[in-house]
């Protein structure tokens, strides 16, 4: 696998730029495969294409501007999360006789909260470089991304940004984050919207959503509907992702103490959605209702007009 780092064996050069903190004679070989696996995950979120037409970007002669930011932003987060691999195993020295801690005369070995700490903040620089880059590559309509499943899956959604997604969810602005729940929110839509309100309401809803083309009682159902599917994504995401990948920290992830703070977020996520699943059902059975009236309405035809029917035909008597 090609990667977008040693360019010109200049790799050690390349991460210093992005990580300052790193010793000057830092070498790149010591890192290369955490970076190779850091890459991996990069494409997993930003799929193949998109990677390697940034791969070819770099590896040009000349590069613009806008190019030299695109690679910046690229290499960032892929040396963030590689090196905080690195630093797991290389905290010990791992000799013939076992894992040891070699010190110099004026080196101490970091408290536990103090590692924990600085991995904490790691986490949170990588995934925010993350943010920048996916937004970037937004801002500049990089064709690959634009184009890509992963992109255009999203329109296909009742939530199809993180501009909507903040609109439900105040401190929700993390582009990665929304490109990591498109599968929970799809299964979302299956498996609690559709129920309530069926495939063709769901299907027509949808449609006139995106044709900016709703009444006021279908926005109001719309709203609903993107707040249980906001909520009940946080709930799903909750339960596995790391939590610095969320905006904001809700709480700090350390000891029996975290776990219960865990489940109590999880808890307020499920029932802020399944009240808000109670409140399209009820729209939605008087939607329904409204719309039934209307109907039997247009139906009824006055037996005493029979200008209504043959076209004017018949005789009024």
């Amino acid at each position: 696998m090609e990667l977008i780092f040693n360019k010109d064996g200049k790799g050690s050069k390349e991460l210093k730029e992005h990580l300052g903190f790193l010793d000057a004679d830092f070498k790149y070989k010591n890192i290369k495969t955490d970076i190779e696996h850091a890459t991996l995950d990069l494409i997993n979120l930003i799929g193949e294409e998109t990677y390697l037409e940034i791969l070819k970007i770099y590896k040009k002669e000349e590069l613009t501007e806008e190019e030299q930011t695109l690679i910046r932003y690229t290499q960032l987060p892929i040396a963030q999360f590689a090196h905080l691999a690195f630093c797991a195993n290389y905290d010990l020295n791992h000799s013939n006789n076992g894992r040891k801690i070699e010190l110099g005369a004026d080196e101490k070995i970091p408290f536990a909260h103090q590692i924990e700490a600085d991995n904490i903040a790691s986490r949170k620089r990588g995934y925010k470089a993350l943010d920048i880059l996916l937004d970037y590559l937004e801002k500049i309509q990089f064709n690959s991304w634009i184009n890509s499943e992963i992109f255009k899956e999203a329109k296909n959604h009742f939530i199809s940004s993180t501009k909507e997604f903040k609109k439900v969810f105040k401190n929700f602005d993390s582009r990665q984050l929304f490109v990591r729940l498109q599968s929970a929110i799809h299964d979302i839509e299956m498996d609690e919207i559709i129920p309530v309100i069926g495939h063709e309401n769901f299907n027509t809803l949808l449609q006139k959503k995106n044709e900016n083309d709703l009444n006021t009682q279908e926005k109001q159902l719309v709203n609903f509907i993107q707040k249980a599917i906001a909520f009940f994504s946080l709930h799903e995401a909750y339960k596995t992702l790391p939590v610095e990948m969320f905006p904001g920290t809700i709480y700090n992830e350390k000891g029996v103490m975290s776990s219960q703070a865990r489940l109590e977020v999880q808890d307020y996520f499920k029932l802020k959605a399944s009240s808000f699943l109670e409140k399209i059902m009820k729209l939605n059975i008087q939607k329904m209702e409204e719309d039934l009236l209307i109907n039997t309405e247009e139906d009824i035809i006055d037996p005493m007009n029979m200008d209504l029917m043959d076209n004017g035909k018949s005789i009024n008597l």
